[in-house]
């Protein structure tokens, strides 16, 4: 997937979108339960070829989340690499932008850990 960000990999839901009652699933939604109750995914597919992937809501949360602290860390470590060869800017301003960028992204004890670094 050369030139996929971890957002477009891993898309955060849009509520007012993205909800499907499960009722809606009509047979799907033994798929789905199944998924919930024994925690393994399920891969959809099409003429053989997987196409989607069910997972419950915490697991895929987990991968959002931990998709986005492996962003911030490379940023991170990209800032500090900048600083280092002098390219340096306001350190209030580089705060703000992370806090703005990973809000909801990243749990607040990560983004504040790595804020206070």
């Amino acid at each position: 997937m050369s030139g996929v960000t971890a957002d477009e990999m891993l898309p955060t839901v849009n509520f007012a979108e993205d909800l499907v009652p499960i009722g809606r699933l009509g047979a799907g939604s033994k798929v789905v339960r199944a998924v919930v109750e024994t925690g393994r995914p399920k891969v959809i597919t099409e003429q053989g070829v997987g196409v989607a992937v069910i997972v419950d809501a915490a697991t895929y949360e987990a991968l959002r989340r931990e998709t986005a602290e492996r962003e911030l860390r490379r940023d991170l470590e990209l800032a500090i690499a900048e600083a280092d060869a002098g390219n340096l800017i306001d350190d209030a301003d580089v705060v703000e932008e992370l806090r703005q960028r990973f809000a909801g992204r990243v749990s607040p004890d990560i983004l504040q850990q790595l804020l206070e670094a």
